[in-house]
């Protein structure tokens, strides 16, 4: 973990990354400051969309950048950081907002191998779709890369990732209107449920349930049903733990299922 950056550390890492002294950019560290609260993520993020949207710009005279602070602070695109993650996932290539969506449904950390199921293609195909993701680092891999062959394309993939910032995961999760989102929990539940070995949930209980809880409205009576069933099991698991919050609303979902 990364502890918020502060101002000086700022104007240091500007200064290196514009090729200025460290008091020439003091004024723009304070305003990436303000609008960041010094996170390094999201002051990277900050830094390359003002770089893209002009407000800062290399000066060959002087063999280094040069930026208007006073521009800068009136932009709208240095208002919000979530709007400003939305813009960028915006700007990458329609497969990878697709596949983006899906993943931040699925959770912060994804397996590929579910990603691939859900989304139909092979893990391959998938693996090229997050290139783009992958390269602005608005996700990350927590395997290492490894050689998959499938009936449906083979290649070098990360079996399991993550994204970079909760917020990345929302406004990747924004990408769907409200009735998509509900639809692709049904999806992603149901897939789970089907894929446990013999009925046996084990530890994807609570993975199970909180998908399917999202999806409770399309469910038809005999999913309902067997979801009530899932959310006494769910609940009676979270009391074991002295997770009553929990417990208690997984009780209440089975009661709306029941009639």
């Amino acid at each position: 973990a990364v502890a918020p950056l502060q101002v000086g550390e700022i104007a240091r890492l500007i200064g290196d990354a514009l090729q200025r002294a460290p008091a020439e950019v003091v004024t723009l560290a304070e305003l990436v400051s303000r609008k960041t609260d010094g996170n390094p993520f999201f002051v990277r993020q900050l830094l390359h969309a003002l770089h893209e949207a002009g407000h800062i710009a290399f000066d060959p005279g002087h063999s280094s950048f040069g930026f208007d602070a006073a521009s800068i602070s009136r932009a709208p695109i240095s208002e919000n950081v979530a709007d400003l993650l939305a813009d960028n996932l915006r700007k990458l290539p329609a497969p990878t907002r697709r596949v983006l969506a899906i993943a931040a449904a699925i959770g912060n950390r994804f397996d590929l191998d579910l990603l691939a199921l859900i989304a139909e293609e092979s893990p391959a195909a998938i693996q090229a779709e997050l290139s783009a993701a992958l390269g602005e680092e608005l996700v990350v891999p927590l395997s290492e890369l490894e050689y998959l062959a499938s009936p449906r394309g083979a290649g070098l993939v990360f079996r399991r990732l993550r994204f970079q910032h909760d917020r990345v995961q929302r406004a990747a999760y924004a990408l769907m209107s409200p009735d998509d989102q509900t639809r692709m929990h049904l999806q992603i539940g149901r897939l789970l449920l089907s894929s446990a070995p013999s009925g046996d949930l084990a530890d994807r209980l609570f993975e199970v349930v909180s998908h399917l809880n999202r999806a409770a409205a399309l469910a038809d009576p005999t999913e309902r049903l067997q979801l009530a069933r899932l959310d006494v099991m769910a609940a009676r698991k979270a009391r074991s733990s002295a997770a009553y919050g929990s417990a208690v609303e997984f009780l209440r979902v089975a009661v709306d299922c029941l009639d």
